[in-house]
């Protein structure tokens, strides 16, 4: 087992690729006083501010492959982000 500990910090500047996502019904748009409630549409935001997170993680090498389970906070954050706390990840050895 091996602990990891990370802090990470990025921005979208001047995004031209696509802007809605059929598979997953997420739209791009520029979000000022977005309103987002229970059932409405996903809706992924170009604003230019810097999000930064910082957290912790636990890496397994099982005997199923590698795994590794990650707890992170958001540091700087809009109220519209979708926050991932937890996250797993499994893979293969190369």
């Amino acid at each position: 087992m091996k602990f990891a500990a990370f802090a990470d910090a990025g921005q979208l500047l001047d995004y031209k690729g696509p802007v809605s996502w059929a598979q997953t019904g997420e739209t791009l748009t520029t979000c000022q006083n977005v309103a987002v409630g229970v059932g409405s549409p996903p809706i992924l935001c170009n604003d230019n501010l810097v999000r930064s997170a910082a957290g912790v993680g636990l890496i397994w090498d099982s005997p199923f492959g590698p795994l590794r389970f990650d707890l992170a906070y958001p540091i700087t954050r809009q109220s519209y982000d979708r926050t991932q706390i937890f996250r797993f990840g499994g893979g293969t050895k190369f």
